[in-house]
Formats: structure tokens, sequence, C-alpha cells
């Protein structure tokens, strides 16, 4: 979904295709190589999407918290946790590469671009659609506007701007400083921005705002690069889905164990499920060698023609990812998910089908509209 879907020029053999580490299957060519890239963002994007359609179950909105539903949809939530750091670490992947040819100026410029007119059409989009929808006022819309996040969803745009901001510094980073200098780096980012994850919320410090948003995504960001070109042989393979498993059932542990000490969904079960908790980083960077292996082994990827949809495809993402919450939050009213278990399955599926489906059409549209085009 990450907004450089929408523009990325074709890379360079030489850009995308530096020697994997031994054990990984050599890519085809350059296009097939990146082509996973595609699968990960169409993922992450589904599983955005049906965290918002489980988030009533899971906060026990709908469902009698600590319930049989309330266990499902807490799996169902914990397990897909990786897709924010997933649309980082993509980004992080294609525009961190050293020799992309273009200096700062060029590229901030061409990100103003991209993503300039969708984060003030859709920040003001749906301050106004909340307005009615939820009755904020203009106080409400204002400090929305400053926290960076003028919707449930919308506070990725904000990060992904301020690390587009230090992108042309970082690139400097990837491409004059060892590769175990940029672990190191990225490692520490990371663990910077958990703890300042646990700080804000268990120690109740404050929350971050439109400018700093982006700085505890910043360790994510660089293990895209790092992990671009990861080995995926069977050992790596089998360590990246130990942690991806084993991230998981931390993450349904810590809010399961978390929520019960507070007799009911609250601070503890925030913390765990925000994508800068010990746990969601687990499972997020084992995800993403995952998904780069799962590229590796599909021959499909080697046809121009599968390719060609997957990139369709990916390009639609964002749109979907902008306009589900618009159409996501009346379907709530209208289709809420019941309490049992049976219903929480069936009506959130129809929710997921519903919501995915019209956030493609409606992006298709746009897309096909002068000017609106470059919303989505």
């Amino acid at each position: 979904m990450t907004v450089t879907s929408r523009s990325r020029p074709q890379e360079s053999a030489a850009e995308a295709a530096s020697a994997p580490p031994p054990g990984t299957p050599a890519p085809r060519d350059a296009a097939a190589g990146l082509a996973w890239l595609d699968l990960a963002r169409i993922g992450a994007t589904v599983a955005v999407v049906l965290i918002h359609v489980l988030a009533p179950v899971v906060e026990a909105r709908t469902t009698p918290f600590a319930g049989p539903a309330w266990w499902v949809a807490d799996i169902g939530n914990s397990a897909v946790r990786w897709c924010v750091p997933i649309f980082i670490m993509i980004s992080g992947a294609l525009l961190l590469q050293p020799g992309r040819g273009r200096g700062a100026k060029e590229f901030y410029l061409r990100r103003v671009s991209r993503i300039g007119l969708p984060v003030v059409v859709w920040s003001v989009g749906y301050l106004v659609f909340h307005h009615y929808w939820s009755g904020i006022d203009a106080q409400d819309a204002v400090r929305q506007l400053l926290s960076g996040s003028p919707s449930l969803h919308l506070y990725f745009l904000y990060v992904i701007c301020g690390l587009y901001v230090i992108t042309p510094f970082l690139r400097v980073l990837t491409a004059h400083a060892s590769r175990r200098l940029v672990w190191a780096f990225a490692l520490l980012m990371l663990g910077l921005g958990v703890v300042d994850h646990t700080l804000a919320t268990l120690g109740e410090t404050g929350e971050p705002n439109a400018a700093t948003r982006f700085l505890p995504f910043v360790g994510y960001y660089l293990f895209g690069w790092l992990l671009r070109e990861a080995a995926t042989d069977r050992r790596s393979v089998l360590l990246a889905g130990s942690a991806f498993l084993g991230g998981i059932a931390l993450t349904v542990a810590g809010t399961g164990a978390g929520s019960l000490v507070q007799g009911g969904w609250d601070t503890y079960g925030k913390y765990v499920l925000n994508s800068l908790s010990p746990t969601v980083a687990l499972m997020s960077l084992g995800s993403f060698v995952l998904w780069r292996a799962l590229g590796t082994r599909l021959r499909a990827l080697d046809s121009a023609s599968v390719r060609a949809r997957l990139r369709t495809l990916g390009e639609l993402t964002f749109g979907v990812f902008l306009i589900h919450v618009a159409i996501l939050l009346p379907l709530r009213a209208v289709l809420p998910i019941p309490a049992d278990v049976l219903g929480t399955l069936a009506v959130g599926s129809a929710q997921l089908i519903v919501s995915i489906a019209g956030s493609l059409l409606l992006t298709l549209v746009l897309k096909r509209i002068p000017y609106l085009r470059a919303t989505v």
C-alpha cells in the first residue's frame, strides 16, 4: 500500500540485483526479484482492513470481554499486527537503496508531488467526515490534526512524510557505512522506538505529534533495506517463521493476560497490540523475511503478465487504505458484528469483503477522474 507503489520507477538490474546472501535463491531478474514487495503490500492492506473490522470486538464494544468471540477476534487481530511495519519496511526497501541517481531536491519534489495532495485532501476529508459521523468539533479537529492522526488510520501518512524528510540523509548511511553499522543503527532505532512506546503508553509520558510520529519507526524503515535481500534458505525461513509465530503467540498471550489483569480492554492490551510493542516488532521482522521467501519460491512471478497484474493491484492498495474507513464505519452501524463466534466470523468476513471491494471500486473511479486521481 505504501505511497511509493504509486510511482515506483522500474529499477535497473544493477540497483535491484546485488549479490544475495549465501543460501538465497538467485533472483530470476530485477523485476521478478522485487515482485514479492507487491505481494506483501497487498497482504498488508487486507490485514489493515481486518484489524479495523475486528476492533469493536477486541475492544469489547460489541462482544462480552474474554468470551469465546472475543478470544477469536483477539487471535485474528494479533496475527496480522505486522501490517503497518511491513508497509514501512517496503518503503525502506525501495527508497533507501544507494545509487538511485536522485539528489535530495529531486527526491523531495517527487515525494511532495506524490503524497502532498493525499495528505491534505484526506486529512480534511476525514475531519469533516468525523464531524458529521462522530460529532467532533473544530477544537477536536485541530487537536487531531496537530497530533498527526486526523483519523484512526491516517497517522500512517504523517509517519511516511517524516521518513521521506530524512531519507536523503539515511541514503548516505546505506551508501557509505558498513552493513554491520547499519544493522547496529537499525537495532538501536527500533529499540528506541519500542522504549518510546513503552514510556508513552505505560508511563503515560505523552503522545507523539504530527512532527515526531515518524521517529519511532526509523528502525523499521532501515530494516526494510537491510532485509530486502535477506537469505531465504531453509534455516533462515525457519528462523523467520519462528519469530513470526512466536511474535503472534506472545501478542495473543500479552493482550489476553494484560486485559484480564485490568478486568477489560484497557492500557495493557493497547500496549501489546501497537506496532512498536516488542512482540509485534518480532513478528513483523519475521513476516518481512517470509514474504521475501514466498516471492523467491513462486515460479508464477517469472511471468511478466502476472507481475503486471500484481503491480496494478498493488497500485490500488493506497486508495483502499485511504477509503476503507469511510465505508467500514457506516457498515458497522448497518451490519454490526454479533456476540457469538459464528456471527463474528460471518459478519466480520462480510464487512472485510465489502470494505475492500467498495474501496477498490471507488479507487478505480477516482483514478479515472482528472485531478482526483492524484489523491489515491
